[in-house]
C-alpha cells in the first residue's frame, strides 16, 4: 500500500510534468522551467537596480541641471514660461513668437521641462518683441497681398520719419521703381533700392559714382520699411 509521502512525491511529479508541457512544450525534460523564471526575474532586478543607481549618482555629479542641445526651444511646465537655450545660457524670452523668431528654425526642438530641471542653468538675458503673440497662425491665416509700407519725413527733423503699415488694400499714389532706383540711408547706412531688393552700399562716394548715382538725392526712411524689402544678392 502506498504511503502518503509516496503520493506527494507522485503528485509532485504530475504537477512538474503538466508544467514543463505548459511552459517548454516538453514533459519530459530534466530541466525546471520554474527555476528558468526565478532566475530571469532576479537577473531583472539586479539590472533595473543598477541603471536606477547609475541614474541617482549622474543626478548627484550634475545637480538638478538636465542636457540641453543647443538652439532648443524650452518651455516651463508650472508656468507656461518660453526660454530658448542659445550659446550655453537659457535666454528668457517674452513670448513663444520671439522665442521662433531667435531660434529662426523651420521646425525647432522644443522640450517642456519642470522649473527645478533648469533652476541651475545659466541665464542670458531677456529677448523678445514686446506684444508678440504667444500663438502663431498657419499659412491658411495669414494676410497676403496687396499690402503696403509707407515712410512720412518727419517736417521738423530732417533725418526722422513715421513708419506706416496698411494691409489688405494698396496705398494710392505710390509709383512702382519697375527698372529705376533709389538711394536711402538708415541710421548711417547706405542701400540701394532697385526691382524688389536692396543692396547695402559700402566704399562711399566712389561706389555711387560707379552706379552712376553720385547726384542723385538720398532718402532718410525708417528701419521698418527698409526691413520691408527683401535683401539682394
Amino acid at each position: 500500500m502506498r504511503t502518503r509521502r509516496d503520493q506527494v512525491q507522485a503528485y509532485r511529479f504530475v504537477t512538474r510534468r503538466i508544467v514543463s508541457a505548459l511552459l517548454s512544450g516538453d514533459p519530459e525534460t530534466t530541466n525546471l522551467p520554474m527555476r528558468r523564471l526565478g532566475l530571469a526575474v532576479v537577473g531583472s532586478v539586479v539590472a533595473a537596480a543598477v541603471v536606477l543607481g547609475g541614474v541617482g549618482a549622474y543626478g548627484q555629479l550634475t545637480g538638478n541641471a538636465a542636457p540641453l542641445e543647443a538652439n532648443t526651444l524650452v518651455i516651463e511646465r508650472e508656468t507656461g514660461a518660453t526660454y530658448v537655450y542659445v550659446d550655453g545660457l537659457l535666454h528668457p524670452t517674452l513670448n513663444y513668437a520671439s522665442a521662433r523668431l531667435v531660434l529662426d528654425e523651420a521646425d525647432p526642438t522644443v522640450r517642456t521641462m519642470s522649473r527645478a530641471s533648469i533652476a541651475d542653468r545659466p541665464r542670458g538675458r531677456t529677448v523678445g518683441i514686446v506684444g508678440a503673440p504667444d500663438a502663431l497662425p498657419d499659412r491658411k491665416s495669414l494676410i497676403g497681398l496687396p499690402w503696403s509700407v509707407c515712410d512720412v519725413p518727419d517736417p521738423a527733423a530732417s533725418d526722422r520719419s513715421t513708419t506706416h503699415v496698411v494691409i489688405d488694400r494698396p496705398l494710392s499714389g505710390g509709383v512702382p521703381l519697375g527698372d529705376r532706383a533709389v538711394l536711402v540711408t538708415v541710421n548711417g547706412g547706405r542701400y540701394l533700392l532697385t526691382g524688389d531688393a536692396r543692396l547695402r552700399i559700402a566704399g562711399g562716394d566712389p561706389a555711387t559714382a560707379a552706379l552712376r548715382m553720385a547726384g542723385a538725392t538720398t532718402l532718410t526712411v525708417g528701419e521698418q520699411l527698409l526691413n520691408a524689402v527683401p535683401t539682394g544678392p
